[in-house]
């Protein structure tokens, strides 16, 4: 396929605005190179409708890392009205679809022999990709996307667990943004129950709390990258006194936070025998 139609709507289509926002000038990009190199691939599609390409040039025609790439895809396939592409890699290769580039093109790949070569001559814009799952069948090893994130049930959860600090009023772009990374980075955090842990790991530091300075963390700036990986690998725990860690909290605590808390705990008893124990060694007489 050497050439499509490019409707100038584009940018009429909230979602492809909302791709916009998310990936900026990148989002026009990637969409745009994706529907480029599925249009020249398009022989090699497999019955499913699924193009099968090399990772590595995808890479290399749209100049963007593969953790872009993917981030890119599985927003367009979970966080638009509908999807916009299907994929699923394996790291190495990349395998991806677009029904409606396919409906379009129904008359080139049911093309009777004795006929000329026919190509389609357009392709759908991201007004037009919307995809009826329900009618396009998707094979079955697609790559199922991770659970949307819950931004209000966190929030009042967050609300529950540290009601000392300071209420969410306004969750803007940014803030959603950055709880829906968080979330996706890591299948443990698919689940409401990380998160309460995470909100009572929070709690037993009297820095975060406001104890230590005049000043307390809030649901944004718990969220925010460089603080989140801070906060899980205990740098705001340091100082904290058994006291501070209550039974329960110490209890409901799993994952990479309660192993922290476990460690510190052994620590804290480790320090402490030690203590007691070169204590009750007797001073040797000359």
């Amino acid at each position: 396929m050497k050439w499509f139609k490019h409707d100038t709507g584009s940018f009429e289509d909230p979602d492809f605005n909302s791709i916009l926002d998310e990936f900026g000038d990148a989002g026009y990009v990637m969409f745009f190179g994706l529907l480029e190199i599925y249009g020249a691939e398009f022989v090699n599609v497999d019955p499913d409708g699924f193009l099968k390409v090399p990772f590595s040039l995808v890479r290399r025609k749209l100049r963007k890392n593969r953790v872009k790439i993917e981030l890119f895809l599985n927003f367009c396939q979970e966080s638009l009205s509908k999807p916009r592409f299907l994929y699923h890699s394996n790291g190495k290769s990349l395998s991806y679809k677009v029904p409606k580039f396919i409906h379009l093109a129904s008359n080139w790949t049911s093309r009777q022999k004795s006929q000329p070569t026919e190509v389609p001559t357009e392709v759908p814009t991201a007004i037009e990709l919307d995809i009826d799952i329900d009618k396009d069948k998707v094979s079955k090893d697609t790559f199922v996307p991770p659970p949307q994130c819950p931004h209000v049930d966190i929030i009042n959860m967050y609300h529950n667990i540290l009601p000392e600090m300071p209420e969410v009023k306004v969750w803007d772009d940014t803030a959603k943004k950055w709880l829906r990374t968080r979330w996706k980075e890591d299948p443990e955090r698919q689940n409401l129950s990380w998160w309460g842990n995470y909100f009572r790991y929070v709690r037993t530091s009297p820095f975060l709390m406001g104890l230590k300075k005049d000043w307390m963390a809030d649901l944004r700036w718990l969220v925010r990258a460089q603080n989140f990986t801070k906060v899980c690998n205990g740098v705001y725990h340091k100082d904290t006194k058994p006291q501070d860690i209550k039974p329960e909290t110490y209890s409901q605590a799993t994952g990479a936070e309660g192993r922290l808390m476990a460690k510190w705990l052994k620590d804290q008893e480790d320090e402490k025998h030690n203590s007691e124990r070169t204590r009750k060694i007797p001073a040797q007489l000359p």
